[in-house]
C-alpha cells in the first residue's frame, strides 16, 4: 500500500490544520521525505538534528514545506529540538488564529 504523501487539496489542508494528530502527521510526513529517513525511525520525541540526522540547511527546507502547506511561517532560527515542539508550535500558531 503506498504512502499517502502531502495533501494537494485545500480542503486536505483544512483538516490538516485542525487536528493535532493530522498535524503530527504531516510533520513526520516532511521530515521523513527531507531528512530521507524512514518512518519507523523516530517518533515524536526523537531530535531532530541528534536522532534524524538533520542540519540547519535540512530545517530551512521543512521550514519552507511546512509554511508552504500549512500557511504558517517557521521561523527556521529557532531551535526546534524534538518533532514534538515542531508540532506543538504549528497546533498553537493555528488555534491562536481561531
Amino acid at each position: 500500500m503506498p504512502e499517502k504523501r502531502f495533501p494537494l487539496v485545500l480542503a486536505d489542508v483544512e483538516a490538516l490544520n485542525n487536528n493535532w494528530g493530522n498535524l503530527r502527521w504531516l510533520v513526520k510526513q516532511i521530515l521523513t521525505e527531507k531528512l530521507s529517513v524512514s518512518r519507523s525511525e523516530f517518533n515524536s520525541g526523537s531530535k531532530i538534528s541528534k536522532d534524524l540526522g538533520g542540519d540547519s540547511l535540512d530545517f530551512v527546507e521543512v521550514a519552507i514545506a511546512l509554511e508552504k502547506i500549512t500557511g504558517i511561517r517557521v521561523n527556521e532560527r529557532v531551535p526546534f529540538n524534538y518533532v514534538l515542539e515542531l508540532v506543538d508550535y504549528l497546533y498553537f500558531i493555528k488555534t491562536w488564529e481561531k
